[in-house]
């Protein structure tokens, strides 16, 4: 009985260095989509949330991260006030971003996360490739880049201005 304890004590005391809880420390959003005047490039704030990850297990690692979308910032006062409208990002309703990994599975040289983005009131599955490294301090670093439909998330409407497809490119560093 004594043995049993022990081992118990010992897997559940090993358990947190195998898969810790670690926050965003830091990162960047950025995203661009083509319009008729060319290319709109902007960026949200970092992504914040926590993030289980273990590169010995990767699939029994998860992601809940999210962005506020009142941060949306293209450089253009203008333009950025009426994104954060209800037609597009309506941020006072809607005001986080948020992705949430249901599975992560380790493929050739990148992660791939599937899981529920949700956009205002949309929640849809997507798949999500990313890259991790391991900084010396000890920290992840995790990047992806993926294309997202604004359309199907309710941002706009159908407009030969701006093109239906987003371009984003995320990077955080947790620890």
């Amino acid at each position: 009985m004594k043995q049993t304890y022990l081992i118990l004590v010992l897997i559940m005391s090993g358990f947190p260095l195998i898969a810790q809880t670690n926050s965003v420390m830091s990162g960047q959003t950025e995203f661009e989509v083509k319009a008729i005047y060319g290319t709109v490039k902007g960026s949200f704030e970092p992504p914040s949330g926590k993030v289980i990850f273990d590169l010995s297990a990767p699939t029994k690692s998860e992601i809940d991260i999210s962005i506020a979308a009142s941060s949306f910032s293209t450089g253009k006062a203008r333009r950025d006030q009426k994104m954060l409208e209800g037609n597009f990002f309506h941020s006072e309703l809607f005001s986080r971003i948020q992705f949430k990994s249901s599975i992560i599975q380790p493929l050739d040289d990148y992660y791939l996360a599937t899981g529920m983005l949700t956009i205002k009131e949309v929640s849809k599955m997507v798949a999500l490739p990313f890259k991790v490294n391991k900084n010396p301090d000890g920290s992840l670093a995790l990047s992806s880049t993926f294309k997202v439909s604004r359309l199907a998330y309710g941002i706009g409407r159908p407009s030969f201005m701006l093109k239906d497809m987003i371009t984003v490119s995320m990077n955080a560093v947790i620890k």
